[in-house]
């Protein structure tokens, strides 16, 4: 016995069959008008498209009642059990108030295709159908939806038939963003998003204003910008998959996820997603890019290959707060990890076991310009190793003014980088750099140069408890002026 909704699916599919066979609905194609001649279904009887039509929907609307009473239910409140609601002779118990049901609808039903070509009127008809409480648009699998920019201004969930291969959606155009919400609970799952056309601007998907949501397990590949949350709050992206984003050379800025890049975006949860790219001459910009940003939780995040892989640059008049990731892995990129505000702030951020390597240049960097101030960034636990792919490049480069109380500790292994070890070229204060190794450490490699350098001016920073044996030049160099600091029992200095 199928299902209502195996059977609303397969009263939706035949509709659509019997649409492409009859071209019902169709531009210059009268929906009165007869089936073919010799087609047997019609026989004798010769029905005529509407008559086909409305049987169809009339089947549909049933199905439809029967799902709505049944997720409105009959339960009793008052402890009498009934095995069947008959008709008013019968004494009915008082029911419990039914609970408000989301509207679902189907791209089918109003009039997509899913052939691959245009069906940007139809879900934009569906969607605007809805009610403005919202509801669900589900894009059957075995599709491929094509779309120029669908807008949504009142809550709604996408969703398809399965991760890969089976509900895809791809962008008409080069250009341009494909679904826009604005202001609006937003979610998606279970969806593909590719694209024919070399993408140079605009988000697959893209949510401004105060809208809080979910997109979980969809694959975005050859997008500009895969997700890009400005002013959401409150959001999930949970196995999210990327492949084959624009690379820089061919269009600056393009990326797989972009947060707050101009509005106060807080509150985002980025777990178990994952990019990569096919070809490692080919990277995007960045892999995850934020600018105004605060509360921000990374688990299970794998960015490979993405130019730089994440990116913390907030601008004049926006900060950084409170960037998370545990268990992350920032790999042969350009650079692992930049945190490098220009004009802004990044304060209270913190990585545990994660894995900054294979860069083309230095694995982390912390360069703030003009008035920014990094301050609390705490890395602990984790591997910088063989950064500097390119040639030259150190594990940790602290290089511009203003960065104070940043933290490397319990364990991190900075090994195998062609320069530096660990770099704090710029000056700094408050440093913490304790229980580390800095160096040669089993089967890695020193670093090429030294392991710890200190220039500039450095106060009151603690440096002390570091394995800095094995490295080419030196464990460590020290030329900081400054005052308060202890640079102490370092095995290998």
């Amino acid at each position: 016995m199928p299902t209502i909704a195996e059977a609303k699916t397969a009263i939706l599919r035949a509709f659509r069959e019997f649409r492409r066979y009859t071209g019902d609905g169709l531009p210059a194609e009268p929906i009165s008008a007869p089936l073919p001649v010799g087609d047997p279904q019609s026989g004798v009887n010769n029905p005529n498209k509407a008559i086909i039509r409305n049987a169809f929907g009339l089947a549909f609307d049933a199905l439809q009642e029967i799902a709505d009473d049944i997720a409105a239910g009959a339960v009793p409140d008052n402890g009498v059990t009934t095995a069947k609601l008959i008709d008013s002779a019968v004494t009915r118990p008082k029911l419990l108030p039914a609970v408000a049901k989301s509207v679902s609808i189907n791209v089918y039903e109003f009039g997509a295709l899913g052939n691959g070509v245009n069906d940007t009127a139809a879900v934009q008809a569906a969607i605007d159908y809805l009610p403005s409480s919202g509801g669900e648009l589900l894009f059957p699998g075995g599709g491929t939806y094509k779309l120029g920019q669908v807008n949504v201004a009142k809550p709604l969930n996408i969703k398809g038939a399965a991760r890969e291969g089976a509900s895809v959606i791809k962008p008409l155009a080069a250009t341009g963003d494909l679904f826009n919400v604005t202001g609006v609970a937003f979610t998606a799952r279970d969806l593909q998003f590719s694209s024919d056309v070399v993408r140079t601007t605009g988000a697959t998907i893209k949510v401004t204003g105060p809208g809080r949501g979910s997109i979980r397990d969809c694959m975005m590949e050859k997008h500009f910008q895969g997700i890009v949350l400005d002013g959401a709050f409150a959001f999930v992206l949970d196995g999210v998959n990327f492949f084959d984003a624009t690379p820089s050379a061919t269009a600056v800025g393009s990326c797989n996820i972009s947060l707050g890049p101009t509005q106060y975006t807080p509150s985002i949860s980025i777990n178990n997603c994952k990019a990569n790219q096919n070809n490692e001459s080919l990277q995007p910009s960045f892999g995850i890019v934020m600018g105004y940003v605060d509360i921000i939780n990374m688990t299970g995040v794998d960015m490979i290959k993405q130019g730089t892989n994440l990116s913390i640059r907030p601008s004049a008049g926006q900060f950084a707060h409170g960037v998370y990731g545990a268990n992350c892995c920032f790999d042969s990129g350009l650079i692992a990890m930049a945190i490098t505000p220009s004009g802004g702030d990044v304060r209270q951020c913190g990585f545990t076991t994660s894995w900054f390597s294979g860069s083309q240049q230095s694995g982390i960097v912390v360069d703030p310009s003009g008035s920014a101030i990094v301050a609390g960034v705490g890395i602990a636990n984790s591997d910088i190793i063989s950064n500097g792919k390119g040639g030259a490049g150190h594990g940790i480069a602290l290089i511009g003014p203003n960065v104070s109380k940043l933290s490397v500790t319990d364990g991190c292994r900075i090994s195998d980088n062609p320069n530096n070890g660990i770099d704090v070229s710029g000056g700094a204060t408050e440093l913490i750099i304790v229980n580390n190794f800095v160096g040669q450490v089993g089967n890695l490699g020193g670093n090429g140069q030294t392991g710890l350098v200190f220039a500039g001016a450095m106060d009151y920073s603690v440096v002390t408890g570091n394995n800095v044996g094995g490295n080419g030049t030196a464990g460590l160099f020290n030329v900081a002026t400054g005052t308060h600091n202890v640079i102490a029992n370092n095995p290998g200095a």
